[in-house]
């Protein structure tokens, strides 16, 4: 049977640890593998918490439960050996805690339901992960331990993610493993989150039902490995969000909550992104996700991303510029529009063209002077730029029965007021559709017995406004049509 594995209690680990770096690290130099423990242990009374430089054995350490106090919490240069690390329910209460240049080994490093006060700031930068997992998220899970002869079953689940509070988080150039990346579920305060030039092995990136609070969110210049990233049901707050410049080899999706669609991030930023896989974009969002000068080799899925940079409305005012910037929106948009229709999204390619027209409206610099405004904002109102079938139908409606009172009303006839309206009615509808065969018989005797052989000036006028607006209403519910059932 093979020797037991040293292990240190509480009381012995903190003993050792009051004694410093030096008697630590020389203990370790001794007892290469062994596990530690520090759970529940209590650190609030120390005004700074000092692992520092300290090198850990391979074997489980836990600093579950443990609570750290408002002071500085050291953890930089620290060496973690191949076991498991687990800070599970920790409390960092109001104080800085820094894992800056630390080195975990190859086992499972466990973060979730630790709290993080509103005073500090928690920093991993340059941090390295081995090939073990890396979980500050919501999980529950157990699994078995070999040890020798022995086999024991160990808890590795997490009731609640890791909470941050207005400190933020800092991940600048940490290196992961092979191993997966969990954030499900945990939730970011009013600091900022911060992966700027981070690396990520091929597992998995897992950020669903995650929280972001109302400051900044960088994944800038960061890379991602084969491994699914996944960003669904993930909350915002108004903030500025940005991926520029950062690389995903596996499939990547980022979509809202199911009952939280509408989100109000102020910016939205995948400029110079490549895209190995698949790309899923979902949501609404009141800024435009700006996708310019990205590489996709994948399927890029747009259908169900809804942009929302301005309020519009039938009522929507004639003389209103949409756009504050043209120059950011438009190619913005127009990169939108581009990856929905290579992708045949024809729906979203029409809402993206829709507010490309919008963004150029009232900017004479882009060619949309007076005169072409108006004229846009009419094809707008009229049909939103061929995406409505409702409106144009129901203008045409309106025109047929506005026209029925008019011709009723207007002729000098022996006809009762029935029969004139009877006629009225057929006249009205055949002369807007006047392209049907029977309606032209129908149209020449409706206005012939209403009218008789040569009807008046004002009735012709009359007749033709009513032909051209039912032919351009008409043409607007074909286009409509169109785009409705385009294949």
């Amino acid at each position: 049977m093979a020797s037991e594995r040293t292990s240190l209690s509480v009381k012995d680990a903190v003993a050792l640890w009051d004694q410093g770096k030096k008697a630590w690290n020389a203990w370790v130099e001794k007892h290469p593998e062994a596990d530690i423990s520090f759970e529940g242990w209590n650190f609030s009374e120390h005004e700074l918490v000092r692992f520092g430089g300290f090198r850990f054995p391979d074997g489980n350490i836990s600093f579950r439960g443990a609570r750290f106090g408002d002071g500085w919490v050291d953890f930089e240069n620290a060496t973690f050996g191949d076991g498991i690390v687990d800070f599970r329910a920790a409390t960092f209460v109001d104080g800085w805690a820094s894992f800056k240049y630390a080195d975990f080994g190859d086992g499972d490093v466990f973060f979730g339901d630790a709290r993080f006060g509103d005073g500090g700031f928690a920093d991993f930068t340059r941090a390295t992960f081995g090939e073990g997992n890396v979980d500050f998220g919501k999980h529950a899970g157990r699994r078995r331990r070999t040890s020798g002869d022995d086999e024991t079953e160990e808890d590795v689940g997490a009731k609640k993610g890791a909470k941050f509070g207005k400190g933020g988080i800092r991940f600048f150039s940490t290196k992961f493993g092979k191993g997966n990346v969990l954030f499900r579920g945990v939730t970011f305060g009013g600091g900022d989150v911060d992966f700027f030039e981070a690396e990520f092995g091929d597992g998995k990136v897992d950020f669903s039902g995650t929280k972001f609070g109302s400051s900044n969110v960088s994944f800038r210049d960061t890379e991602f490995g084969d491994g699914a990233v996944d960003l669904s049901s993930v909350a915002f707050g108004d903030v500025k969000v940005s991926f520029a410049n950062a690389t995903f080899g596996g499939p990547f999706s980022f979509t809202p909550p199911p009952d939280k669609r509408d989100q109000p991030i102020r910016s939205l930023s995948f400029q110079n992104c490549r895209f190995d896989d698949r790309l899923v974009l979902a949501g609404s969002y009141s800024c435009i996700p700006d996708l310019r000068n990205t590489i996709t080799t994948g399927h890029v899925d747009l259908q169900k991303l809804i942009v929302k940079p301005w309020k519009v409305s039938v009522l929507t005012s004639p003389v209103e510029a949409f756009s504050k910037d043209p120059d950011e929106d438009v190619p913005a948009l127009r990169r939108l529009k581009e990856l929905a229709e290579s992708n045949r999204h024809h729906d979203a390619a029409l809402r993206f063209f829709a507010d490309e027209r919008r963004a150029l409206r009232w900017h004479k610099d882009h060619h949309m002077g007076a005169g072409a405004s108006l004229l846009d904002w009419a094809y707008d109102t009229a049909c939103d730029y061929g995406q409505s079938l409702v409106r144009p139908t129901f203008v045409l409606l309106v025109i047929i029965l506005l026209f029925v009172p008019i011709y009723a009303e207007m002729p000098d006839t022996e006809l009762t007021k029935e029969e004139r309206y009877e006629e009225a009615l057929s006249a009205s509808v055949s002369n807007t559709v006047p392209f049907l065969p029977s309606a032209v018989n129908v149209r020449t005797e409706s206005f012939k017995t209403l009218f008789g052989v040569a009807p008046p000036f004002l009735a012709d006028a009359l007749r033709l406004l009513q032909g051209a607006a039912g032919f351009v209403f008409l043409f607007l519910i074909g286009l409509g049509l169109r785009n409705r059932f385009r294949m």
